[in-house]
């Protein structure tokens, strides 16, 4: 007997235990019932003492406010929604800018590819540019060459004009020579 005496507070204790949770358990289910059902609708308000809602207050910290469980768990609630909001706004800013960056990137990789094909014309052009002047040298020397042969030319047609010249002067004074002598 004096065994079950020491298991008699150890088997209530336990009992109280397992009821409480079991009751606690019922009452969610019922009071999420409650809440499905007051969103569905409605009831008339009565006009009872807990028509303002629950009479448990709740510090809430800053020791100047209390709130009921009721209205700590609406305003949770509209945090949560408005969290909720920011991050899918914050999701669909994330969504553009990752398109954005793509869109840069592929820019910025055509780029690359034009900037690729801009330094091999440029160094197509610059071996051009040697090939022709290697081939342009002697064309020039050839152009040289031919400007002193006709600046030769040029200088002996004058000479030879200034000795016509001046054999026709001679050639009328010795006319005019003959003829005043006749």
């Amino acid at each position: 007997m004096g065994k079950i005496v020491r298991l008699i507070p150890i088997c209530s204790f336990i009992a109280v235990i397992f009821g409480c949770t079991t009751f606690s358990k019922m009452t969610l289910k019922d009071q999420h019932k409650a809440d499905t059902k007051s969103e569905e609708e409605t009831p008339p308000k009565s006009s009872g003492y807990l028509t303002k809602g629950s009479t448990v207050m709740v510090d809430t910290g800053d020791g100047r406010k209390k709130t009921t469980i009721l209205e700590e768990y609406r305003s949770m609630q509209d945090a949560l929604v408005a969290s909720q909001n920011k991050i899918d706004s914050l999701q669909e800013e994330l969504k553009k800018e990752r398109e954005h960056k793509a869109a840069i990137e592929s820019e910025r990789e055509e780029l690359k590819r034009q900037l690729e094909a801009a330094k091999q014309i440029s160094v197509e052009n610059e071996r051009l540019t040697k090939e022709l002047s290697e081939v342009h040298k002697p064309y020039l020397k050839k152009i040289e060459d031919l400007t002193m042969e006709l600046a030769r030319a040029q200088l002996e047609e004058t000479k030879a004009k200034q000795e016509l010249t001046s054999f026709k002067i001679e050639q009328f004074m010795e006319n005019k020579d003959t003829a005043n002598s006749q």
